[in-house]
């Protein structure tokens, strides 16, 4: 087996107070930060929604939803559009507030460790990639999530 077999390409992703590491095609594009309108009975961590590419897309503070931080500050921030997992028109895209950039990681066993950490809702697994702390989200569970606050369904039937 070559090297290049056991190495995924992901993006390293600044959040408040923490990092998110995501597979690199998980990523549709990083935008510039624009006040989500709002929903009607927001969570804490649901921001809103904003139009992107003719898409009504949820965003959400991530740090919030999982605990490491309070309400977030926005100045500065991008929004970091991801498809979901769910397969579904009603929430093909979901916007993550992040604090910069993702930086492109080459993400392989042994620069990747399990880490202990306190597991939250939406939280798959706390890491550390080459000796920087991250959370990888559990994008299926996040999915389920942000459809139900935001549209308060559960996506049971595939369309």
């Amino acid at each position: 087996m070559s090297a290049k077999a056991s190495e995924v390409r992901g993006v390293m992703v600044p959040i408040t107070d923490g990092n998110i590491v995501l597979p690199n095609s998980c990523v549709q594009e990083v935008i510039t930060y624009s006040e989500p309108e709002r929903f009607d009975n927001p969570s804490e961590w649901l921001l809103g929604s904003i139009l992107w590419q003719g898409w009504q897309v949820p965003v959400i503070a991530y740090a919030n939803l999982i605990g490491l931080s309070g309400p977030e500050a926005t100045d500065g921030s991008r929004i970091m559009i991801i498809k979901s997992l769910l397969d579904s028109r009603r929430l093909p895209y979901i916007g993550i507030l992040v604090r910069a950039l993702p930086k492109l990681v080459a993400i392989t066993a042994d620069i990747l460790i399990e880490q202990t950490g306190r597991q939250s809702l939406g939280v798959y697994a706390h890491v550390s990639v080459d000796d920087q702390n991250a959370v990888i989200p559990d994008l299926d569970r996040l999915s389920q999530l942000v459809v139900h606050a935001a549209y308060g369904a559960l996506p049971v039937a595939k369309i």
